[in-house]
């Protein structure tokens, strides 16, 4: 019963981050108040996981340094929050602390589970995913003056003038989504879900897994994510064999080469330039406090006086990282969320995991630690076929 309690609480928050997690929630309710209920539920799942390992003090290695890795980090950002003049406001931290809480509870629950109660968990979570992934994708495609009115304003009328005018106008459906970012953010929720598909259909040979890896696929299409959808199809063709990969590789770099106007229009891979660029001269005028324990949560990424750089802001996961928690959490973040030990396409997984990263990827997203440990727990080599 215990076990069926963990999951519930894990698919609570899982739905939780999906609907209240929203543009449209947070318009009407305030983002404050997603982050404190999310808060609840993920440090009650984390107190019902970790009650009895703290009783009896009966940790494995690996739980022990990842919480050892959490404390350092959680303690470094804490340090960067009082020495900034405390400018972070409490839900920041709780947006930070949250997807911590929970990668480690998850850590926990690999652990406690039985292989075929992982595998459920697994199928469960993706459809779930699914289901609200499909949802995003439709309104994304018919609705885009409601979700403008909640989201975009200006920014929704300058691509409305766009696509009248006939230039440029499939940004439209990219921009805007009823989730807190747009359609790229939407790719990295898509990639992971599609990956941990992938791992699941090896793992099970059950059919109905190998459907949801194809819609999944599809969703991942319909976001328009260019990094996303290349990452994609190199997860699918890693599947299959070496040689295919590299293959797959060769390809791609002759596809992007032929269609370099398609990916680079209104200078999306251009401004990645630009945001490198941007981050060297940070790098350069940044004290070196700012540069080992950033420049606090809520420091103002956009602000070209603390930046020292205009137009810094950029999509990469390691801008956000550096200019808000510094390198020393930057270096503990990556050796958190990588596991210990890999597989191949494990391997494969986590490279294209940070080659996302340097297109489109907010490092605290709750969806980020809810669906990559659900990766670890499913890479093993161990069959299961039937048990649900």
């Amino acid at each position: 019963m215990s076990n069926n309690i963990k999951m519930g609480l894990f698919l609570t928050i899982l739905i939780i981050n999906l609907s209240l997690g929203s543009y449209l929630f947070s318009a009407v309710y305030g983002e404050y108040l997603f982050q404190l209920i999310n808060f609840f539920f993920v440090f009650s799942f984390f107190v019902f996981v970790y009650f009895e390992k703290f009783y009896f003090f009966s940790f494995n290695s690996v739980e022990l340094k990842r919480f050892f890795i959490v404390f350092l980090i959680v303690f470094f950002i804490v340090l960067s929050w009082f020495l900034n003049g405390a400018d972070n406001g409490v839900g920041y931290f709780l947006s930070v602390l949250s997807p911590f809480l929970l990668f480690l509870s998850l850590t926990a629950l690999e652990y406690s589970l039985p292989e075929n109660e992982r595998v459920m968990l697994a199928y469960r979570v993706l459809i779930i995913v699914t289901v609200f992934l499909s949802i995003e994708a439709v309104l994304r495609f018919s609705s885009p003056e409601l979700l403008a009115a909640y989201i975009a304003g200006a920014k929704y009328e300058s691509l409305s003038n766009m696509q009248s005018s006939g230039e440029g106008g499939f940004y439209i459906y990219k921009i805007l989504s009823f989730l807190r970012f747009d359609s790229n953010g939407v790719g990295v929720i898509a990639f992971l879900a599609f990956s941990l598909s992938l791992f699941l259909s090896i793992k099970t040979k059950i059919k109905k897994h190998k459907i949801i890896s194809l819609c999944l696929f599809i969703l991942v299409v319909l976001t328009f994510s260019r990094a996303a959808i290349l990452v994609s199809m190199l997860m699918l063709f890693s599947f299959f064999s070496i040689r295919i990969v590299i293959f797959s590789i060769l390809i791609s770099t002759l596809a992007f080469s032929w269609a370099y106007g398609f990916f680079v229009y209104g200078g999306s891979l251009e401004s990645k330039f630009e945001v490198y660029n941007n981050l060297v001269n940070y790098i350069s005028s940044a004290d070196m406090f700012d540069l080992l324990i950033g420049k606090g949560l809520s420091s103002d990424i956009f602000d070209t006086y603390n930046t020292g750089a205009e137009g810094f802001f950029g999509h990469w996961m390691i801008v956000f990282l550096i200019y808000h928690v510094g390198f020393i959490s930057a270096l503990l973040y990556c050796l958190l969320i990588i596991p210990m030990r890999m597989s191949f396409r494990l391997y494969v997984f986590i490279f294209l995991f940070f080659v996302l990263g340097f297109s489109y990827l907010r490092p605290f997203e709750p969806f980020v630690f809810i669906l990559l440990p659900m990766i670890y727990m499913c890479s093993n080599n161990k069959r299961v076929v039937h048990g649900f």
